[in-house]
């Protein structure tokens, strides 16, 4: 049982510290990007938004943590993989540097077996994305499908490593 509870808080330690680093990012960006705005209800500042609350709730003592991952679990994966397919078409592969964190934070949060539905959801949105963007130009596909080739690598690590520390 204290076992259990220990895994648990450094679960809930590591949401934080990635949600907190994922905020530190976006004012990264602004500080430093200044030329590139950032749209107010594009998906790096929703992402921002569901962060800074998710942060807040966990924070609280009377929030079941089990119960907000699960929550933000169903909101986040349609999301994540509509921006995915939505930004294979129209935008370059940095745009995306969240998503490894993404997958890491999955593992953590999530554990081995609901991690690695998850980000293979993810990884097979952009698979399906890279089959429709066939005509897109080759250093583009290039980018992409090396972005799909390090997720599936930074996955099977995870789901490894995940597997090894809750048995």
């Amino acid at each position: 049982d204290q076992v259990a509870s220990s895994l648990e808080q450094g679960r809930k330690l590591i949401f934080q510290l990635t949600c907190g680093g994922y905020l530190l990012y976006l004012l990264a960006h602004r500080l430093f990007l200044p030329g590139a705005p950032l749209s107010a209800l594009g998906p790096e500042l929703l992402i921002g938004y569901i962060c800074a609350v998710a942060v807040m709730l966990s924070l609280l003592p009377t929030i079941h943590f089990r119960l907000l991952i699960s929550a933000l679990t169903l909101i986040f994966l349609p999301y994540a993989a509509y921006v995915l397919l939505a930004a294979m078409h129209q935008l370059p592969v940095g745009y995306l540097a969240w998503t490894p964190m993404f997958v890491v934070l999955c593992f953590c949060i999530l554990g081995w077996r609901l991690g690695a539905v998850v980000t293979g959801t993810l990884l097979i949105a952009m698979l399906c994305g890279l089959w429709l963007l066939r005509s897109a130009p080759p250093a583009r596909l290039d980018a992409w499908l090396s972005l799909s080739v390090m997720l599936l690598a930074l996955t099977l690590v995870c789901a490894l490593i995940t597997r090894f520390v809750e048995k």
